[in-house]
């Protein structure tokens, strides 16, 4: 039996889910998200959230992605230590990193969950486009 749109954004909910995401629907699009970095201190305040967008298209079992990293601050940035590792091959891209400041750490990763989504819906049977974003993050 074929996979419909419905149940193949539930079995990559369910995917999402153990690794630490939210679901909710925005603008008919299932959106993934994960707070990695929610830091405050006495002049100001991160936060770093991970987001992927997933819409899918039952006539042309296709399921276009987009993977964000969406930061926000505001105020006098402490002093902090960050590693980055990353990796590129193609358009792929994957990036993690650690970081520490005072009061605070926290770990950033980008492409891993959405490259594992990808391959479990070609799996099923899709054609996965991964989107670039726009400046909206849609």
């Amino acid at each position: 039996m074929a996979t419909t749109g419905a149940e193949l954004l539930d079995r990559l909910a369910a995917m999402a889910a153990e690794a630490g995401y939210s679901r909710q629907t925005e603008d008919g699009a299932e959106i993934f998200e994960k707070t990695l970095i929610d830091a405050a201190w006495a002049l100001g305040r991160r936060r770093v959230v991970s987001r992927l967008r997933l819409t899918t298209d039952d006539r042309t079992r296709r399921l276009d992605l987009i993977e964000t990293l969406i930061e926000t601050a505001w105020g006098l940035p402490p002093p902090r230590l960050w590693f980055r590792a990353w990796r590129q091959r193609g358009l792929a891209y994957r990036e993690s990193g650690r970081e520490a400041w005072p009061g605070g750490a926290g770990d950033v990763t980008y492409g891993g969950v959405g490259a594992r989504l990808a391959v479990a819906a070609r799996e099923a049977g899709w054609m996965v486009e991964t989107v670039a974003p726009t400046a909206t993050g849609r």
